[in-house]
């Protein structure tokens, strides 16, 4: 474990127990669980001092550049990097990071997306490498999509300061607009496959529906970002959400319209579909998956709810 970051997160650590592993063999695995500490006492709502959140940064820029950092994803996806990554592979794990630069770990995002026989168990362990790195907060925790996507930010997200949460939802706005390159929608939609499966990786959403979560959602009060949530309920929040949405404060509400908008962009559906689907776009698994939402809606359509 690298010391600058539990020197200027030692208060933090203390205050919210985020213990560290003291075994020698697994220090790089508490570098994960430590960062989804610190990432949920932010996502709490609790202080965290400059220091610590500078430090936080630039451990996970390091996680997200080098998969040599999770000992975990090396043991439990190296099928998937095999299948899906030879090229990759084949430079291992002594390769500079310069070689590597995140893109090992987006290419296992990129299969996550698109193959249905990847494995639950390796997209386990990459939800959870993503949950500590937390890119929908700040970009720049993820060299590869910023680096892709810089040029894009300067043009159509100009006003947006570095570290902005909002960048990653403006780029995800303007998935459709010409000037949006290849290169950033593809490292884009290989990272929005999995914040619009964890409604805790966006940040906006949580902050303003945290609150009508618990309330008419059930929501359990000491939910954490170190729980595995399965894509089936995140469908269910997000379905409660919908359904309650008279009843959500204005904020949320805005902004739960706004995340379902962006899910049907990422597929390309009709807006007069999506007028009138929202409420069983909500519930569909993986909404990422071009005909998986085709495939819900046929479904809905031929056994509908009473």
């Amino acid at each position: 474990m690298d010391a600058p970051l539990i020197r200027a997160c030692n208060n933090e650590m203390r205050e919210h127990k985020c213990s560290v592993d003291s075994n020698e063999n697994d220090k790089k695995s508490s570098l994960i669980k430590l960062l989804l500490c610190l990432e949920d006492t932010l996502k709490r709502g609790y202080h965290i001092q400059d220091e610590c959140r500078r430090e936080m940064l630039v451990h996970r820029r390091m996680l997200m550049s080098d998969y040599a950092l999770s000992p975990e994803l090396q043991s439990e996806c190296k099928n998937e990097m095999v299948q899906y990554c030879p090229s990759l592979f084949q430079q291992g794990a002594s390769g500079t990071i310069g070689q590597r630069g995140g893109r090992m770990i987006h290419c296992l995002l990129a299969a996550a997306r698109k193959e249905k026989s990847f494995s639950s168990r390796c997209l386990s362990v990459v939800n959870s490498l993503v949950r500590a790195v937390d890119p929908g907060s700040d970009i720049r925790a993820d060299p590869l999509l910023e680096s892709a996507c810089r040029p894009v930010i300067d043009t159509l997200c100009p006003r947006m300061k570095p570290g902005d949460s909002n960048v990653i939802l403006c780029l995800l706005d303007n998935l459709k607009n010409a000037r949006m390159t290849e290169d950033c929608e593809d490292r884009l939609m290989e990272v929005a496959y999995l914040l619009a499966r964890d409604w805790r990786l966006t940040p906006r959403l949580l902050r303003t529906c945290q609150t009508n979560l618990v309330t008419f959602c059930h929501l359990p009060k000491d939910w954490s970002m170190n729980q595995d949530i399965s894509g089936v309920q995140v469908g269910m929040y997000l379905g409660c959400l919908y359904q309650q949405r008279q009843q959500l404060d204005k904020e949320c509400r805005s902004e739960l319209k706004r995340i379902m908008h962006i899910r049907t962009q990422s597929i390309g559906l009709m807006p007069e579909i999506e007028d009138n689907c929202l409420t069983d776009l909500a519930i569909c698994k993986n909404p990422e998956i071009k005909g998986e939402v085709r495939k819900n809606l046929k479904y809905i359509v031929k056994f509908p709810t009473m």
